[in-house]
């Protein structure tokens, strides 16, 4: 939500840092999850993707959630930003319409964003307006997470339902440099709102983690293509990758720097 410029305080609401704070925090708990503990269960591997699923409890909104993991043969940070990047997600999102970066803070970091997702019959066509930040959670573990905002920016378009994400993102870790792999969880829990029941958005939200097997594989493809590249001609999410690596260094030693 906008507020009124006030000096020294944050213009949107999200921006204000606990917001991040408790983002990441239910992030890196849905991140560990455990087979059988708080609720979690397994519904399976598919074409090696882990897939876990963690019940509504009582108390809570009646959404479930759930986590897909697999390996893939590719940096971790390459891996993050072939992610973040909307010139690729129709690749492995079978959803996916068409995506914007409605307004950037942070270098790159920090953003907020729309997507529109195709509709699942019975139900029309479905928007998201998220704010989403990548981040280092732990040495060699990134992520990129975000949840659904209101933005004055993008209110509610004709034709579309404004779904709403309650906890979203992926989290990587690398596993070894040399060769070069990482471990990619991707967590999800949704309310797609209109008329109908939360066992829908939980059956449809059910096929996404899947997904991150269809991210393994475009990864791994695209990796070998920039590995092949001459130097200039590598594509832009190898660039991003490097970026990215220079900017989360810089917040570390920001960090570092505001607790000496």
């Amino acid at each position: 939500m906008e507020k009124p410029e006030e000096p020294g305080k944050p213009k949107y609401t999200f921006l204000d840092g606990e917001t991040e704070k408790d983002l990441l925090k239910r992030l890196k708990e849905a991140y560990g999850a455990k087979l059988g503990k708080d609720g979690w269960i397994s519904i399976g591997n598919e074409k090696g993707v882990e897939i876990l699923k963690r019940p509504a409890q009582d108390g809570e909104k009646p959404f479930d959630s759930y986590i897909g993991t697999t390996e893939v043969n590719a940096p971790a940070l390459y891996t993050l930003m072939f992610i973040h990047s909307f010139a690729h997600r129709y690749e492995w999102d079978e959803m996916y319409v068409k995506g914007e970066d409605l307004e950037v803070f942070d270098h790159l970091l920090t953003k907020v964003s729309m997507t529109e997702l195709k509709g699942v019959w019975p139900a029309s066509g479905r928007d998201m307006c998220n704010f989403i930040v990548l981040r280092e959670l732990d040495e060699g573990v990134y992520c990129q997470a975000y949840e659904g905002v209101e933005f004055a920016k993008y209110p509610e378009q004709n034709g579309l339902v404004r779904a709403e994400i309650l906890l979203g993102g992926f989290v990587i870790k690398e596993l070894s440099a040399d060769p070069p792999k990482c471990k990619v969880s991707y967590i999800t829990k949704v309310d797609l709102k209109g008329y109908f029941p939360a066992s829908f958005s939980n059956r449809v939200t059910m096929s996404q983690p899947k997904a991150v097997g269809k991210v393994r594989e475009k990864v791994e493809a695209q990796y070998k293509k920039d590995l092949a590249a001459k130097e200039g001609e590598k594509s832009i999410i190898a660039e991003q990758a490097i970026y990215v690596e220079k900017e989360f260094k810089r917040l570390k030693e920001a960090k570092l720097q505001g607790s000496s």
